[in-house]
């Protein structure tokens, strides 16, 4: 009897395997990394050379483009984000994975490449809600969306995805994804760094001199741009989406009492392992705003408290949760 021909699914692995093996045995690799933080803002499409392997590994940047989100999309995103339909959550899913091949075609058109040039897509996604794992909800919970799928299609490159769902199923946060990265490029054996990473949530790499992977320690320290953003689209009837250089905050002037009010949010003195979403911030936005006018304050005034709170949320994390013998060197922003 001859044999029965492989399945779809059978030919599909087969072919995965060898494109793995394939990236495995190159001494250099050209990869394409796609992300769009909580922000909502637009996809960062980066083209990097890889090579070495595990805590050898070298990066260089070659190219990197940042493609803004139509408005219509932006304002469907944080709607899902507020509590959407299943309906729009499957549509935006494809919607983004479309976006996200087409941001990558774009930078290898930029870079004179071609689809056959780039070994791997690596794909964040656009996070939808974050749920860590905390209190009741022991088990945590991530949702990243941009079909992996429709980007390995439209592109012809394969395609990792799913970061976030890997490490929170093995038990760990989910994020910040970022540490091993700010590990591979920024560790020293001669002084004490800390990176910051500022976007809708913040979040803090520690490195101390002579780090082991292994040693790295990263969390979120609550509200990057997030709160401020927020405001600022309040403030303007949702004409302006951020404070551009933070030039309303500058003409404004920091309330204590409201600021020791936001300072006691539960999360800011939560210790490390931690993580957070933009949402658990809500209720603090909607005190805020209503204590800020209750006291009387100017919008310039509210969005300067409001930044100070996540300047301080952040010097705080670094100063009680610093895990180096000696006092920190550098701070990358």
């Amino acid at each position: 009897m001859d044999a029965l021909p492989a399945t779809c699914s059978e030919c599909d692995a087969v072919m995965v395997w060898r494109a793995i093996e394939s990236y495995v045995k190159k001494s250099e690799r050209r990869v394409v990394g796609l992300i769009s933080g909580t922000s909502a803002d637009g996809i960062d499409a980066a083209l990097v050379r890889i090579s070495g392997m595990m805590d050898d590994i070298k990066i260089v940047l070659d190219a990197f483009i940042t493609e803004s989100y139509p408005d219509d999309v932006r304002d469907a995103i944080r709607a899902l984000r507020s509590g959407g339909n299943a309906i729009e959550l499957c549509r935006m899913n494809y919607i983004l994975g479309e976006l996200f091949a087409e941001a990558c075609l774009k930078l290898l058109h930029r870079c004179g490449l071609s689809p056959s040039d780039i070994d791997l897509i690596g794909s964040h996604g656009q996070t939808i809600y974050h749920l860590p794992p905390r209190g009741d909800n022991s088990f945590g919970a991530t949702l990243q969306i941009g079909e992996g799928c429709v980007i390995a299609e439209r592109t012809g490159i394969m395609v990792v995805c799913d970061f976030r769902s890997r490490d929170i199923a093995a038990g760990g946060q989910g994020a910040p994804l970022v540490p091993y990265v700010d590990y591979l490029l920024f560790r020293s054996e001669l002084c004490n760094r800390v990176c910051l990473n500022i976007g809708g949530i913040a979040n803090v790499t520690f490195l101390p001199q002579g780090v082991s992977s292994k040693e790295v320690i990263a969390f979120d320290t609550g509200p990057g741009n997030c709160l401020i953003d927020r405001a600022i689209q309040h403030f303007s009837g949702g004409q302006s989406i951020q404070d551009v250089d933070g030039a309303l905050a500058a003409r404004g002037r920091v309330c204590e009492e409201l600021l020791n009010d936001m300072l006691a949010h539960p999360f800011v003195k939560l210790p490390p392992p931690k993580s957070t979403d933009p949402e658990e911030f809500t209720g603090l936005f909607n005190r805020t705003l209503k204590r800020a006018s209750q006291l009387g304050l100017s919008d310039a005034d509210t969005i300067a408290t409001i930044t100070a709170f996540t300047a301080i949320t952040i010097a705080h994390a670094c100063e009680r949760f610093w895990t180096g013998a000696t006092p920190i060197n550098e701070v990358l922003v």
